[in-house]
């Protein structure tokens, strides 16, 4: 494992960290099983040309390593047909991954320990063959280290790697290399070594394949993704764009002022705001530059909205949303009417902050009315309610059938809504009384 800093080269300035597990090993030895480097070269001193003691001896210089581009001699064939060739039948069972492991880094580098070995149980063999497969394709043609399984081949072509590439060479989404986001090839993500797990743990809080958007993208994006893949991050809160775990209008608002100004923020915010609803007219008020509000409501009815031009409006079946595309502000306190039964319960106003405040609905009178006492008859009080449609000079009072006037409830201004106050005739006679 290694840690990585990746550094600004103009500033010097550490942009970012990571730790992660390089797929290197130098458990592969062949003198486990022949004893020495030694046995192996003088096993080939009957061969014509070659003399085990004119030393340093590179394998490649005769045998073919097309991955170290070394054409070697065509009469001694390449070293991998050589190995898996000579090795066939003699070194373990053919369907086993220990016979694999004697060459290939082994037991303890522990080769294929990602999720097709240890979810799947699936071994070397599945994809490579045994050791005689090995060698009869490469005698059939195939380049080794170049020619190798492709994912394609199981999971289909929306899975594959770019023709004619290995996946640990292939890139795609966001031209990534896909080990970026699946790991290294006999290691694909989650892997039951710890430390191959670190990486995705860190981004995106679990192990596995990088999978979550946001890991790279500040705002989950519509249409498909790497492999074809529509995002549906947890939980089903695709919209929560701004990470508060609920989706509203705050997340139209940050999606919209990222387009418009890479997110920068802006003046003027909100701290509080207002509904007044009087009878089906609905009027909105705010202390700062709102950028859209969201309602909840019962009943049923059609929202009719009166917006400024670039202010977009959506009615859903118990909630609507209203919203700048332009950056524009409201130009009217005069937000929408509605038709029928409908009952505005609550709401929200977001600024271009992405800052939400509750809105706090009131709820006023049409005309001015008197309403019937409650209750009535009554002993020993009563509840007089009143509705005021604007600011205006109030009395109250109560008389007699004399026309006489008994008490004095309320003489001074109040502002337009809804009152109510109770009435205790201490002292009077019980009869019938006019307010």
């Amino acid at each position: 494992m290694i840690h990585l800093e990746a550094f600004d080269n103009a500033t010097g300035e550490l942009v970012a960290t990571t730790d992660v597990t390089i797929p290197v090993s130098t458990e592969m030895h062949c003198t486990d099983c022949h004893g020495s480097w030694e046995n192996i070269l003088f096993s080939h001193e009957d061969e014509d040309g070659f003399d085990p003691n004119d030393q340093p001896i590179f394998c490649g210089n005769c045998h073919a390593q097309s991955v170290l581009g070394m054409p070697g001699n065509p009469e001694a064939k390449s070293l991998s047909f050589r190995i898996h060739d000579t090795h066939a039948g003699v070194v373990g069972p053919p369907n086993s991954i220990t016979s694999c492991y004697k060459c290939h880094p082994g037991t303890s580098t522990d080769c294929l320990r990602g999720t097709m070995a240890e979810d799947y149980g699936m071994v070397c063999q599945d994809c490579h063959g045994t050791m005689y497969d090995v060698a009869q394709s490469i005698e059939d043609g195939r380049e080794p280290w170049f020619d190798e399984p492709s994912c394609g081949e199981c999971h289909g072509a929306d899975h594959a790697e770019p023709q004619g590439e290995l996946f640990r060479l292939s890139k795609g989404h966001g031209d990534l290399f896909c080990s970026a986001c699946h790991g290294s090839p006999h290691a694909i993500y989650p892997t039951r070594e710890e430390n191959d797990n670190l990486q995705s743990i860190a981004l995106q809080g679990h192990a596995g394949t990088l999978s979550d958007c946001s890991v790279c993208h500040a705002v989950t994006p519509s249409g498909e993704g790497p492999h074809g893949i529509t995002a549906q991050p947890p939980d089903d809160l695709m919209g929560d764009a701004n990470g508060d775990d609920a989706i509203n209008v705050l997340d139209v608002i940050m999606v919209v002022n990222i387009i418009l100004t890479g997110g920068e923020f802006k003046d003027d915010p909100v701290s509080s705001a207002r509904l007044e609803i009087r009878g089906n007219q609905v009027k909105f008020n705010s202390d700062g530059n709102v950028a859209g509000i969201q309602i909840q409501f019962s009943g049923h009815g059609e929202i009719i909205p009166n917006l400024s031009d670039g202010w977009e409006f959506m009615q859903g079946e118990n909630s609507a949303i209203f919203y700048s595309m332009n950056g524009s502000s409201l130009e009217s306190s005069n937000l929408f009417e509605f038709t029928n039964d409908l009952q505005i319960q609550s709401g929200i106003a977001g600024d271009w902050n992405g800052k939400g405040v509750e809105i706090n609905l009131t709820s006023l009178p049409k005309e001015f009315g008197l309403f019937k006492p409650f209750p009535n008859p009554f002993n020993p009080a009563t509840t007089i309610s009143y509705a005021i449609s604007q600011n205006s000079h109030v009395s109250l009072t109560v008389f007699n059938l004399a026309g006489k006037e008994i008490a004095k409830l309320f003489d001074s201004v109040q502002n337009e809504g809804y009152f109510s106050l109770i009435w205790n005739p201490d002292g009077i006679a019980s009869g019938t009384y006019f307010v």
